[in-house]
């Protein structure tokens, strides 16, 4: 038998492969006076400023994102951090920052 069957495919030739679909998967923003190209998602050259209310608006996200975990999680903060990802205590901590209006 050879050593590839055993072992399986060589993980440095699939880490390879892998970030290559990803490049080629990725999308670039639109700039400005480019109207060749096809429509896009909006890209970073493309979102608004928020012009000082940046710490507000990532709090209402935040927020918002709570809300709709702890609704689907009928409430239930442990069901909550699982479906957003984060522990237990990294949800009360951010949940308790954010509903306070900390930055």
């Amino acid at each position: 038998r050879s050593l590839c069957r055993v072992m399986g495919p060589d993980p440095v030739e699939l880490d390879r492969r892998h970030r290559t679909e990803r490049m080629e998967l990725s999308w670039r923003p639109r700039r400005p006076g480019h109207d060749d190209e096809e429509p896009r998602a909006p890209g970073p050259l493309e979102w608004p400023l928020p012009e000082g209310r940046f710490d507000r608006l990532v709090a209402e996200f935040a927020l918002d994102l709570f809300d709709q975990a702890l609704a689907k999680a009928r409430f239930n903060q442990k069901e909550a951090a699982r479906l957003l990802g984060l522990s237990y205590h990294r949800f009360r901590f951010l949940h308790r920052k954010y509903k306070a209006g900390g930055e």
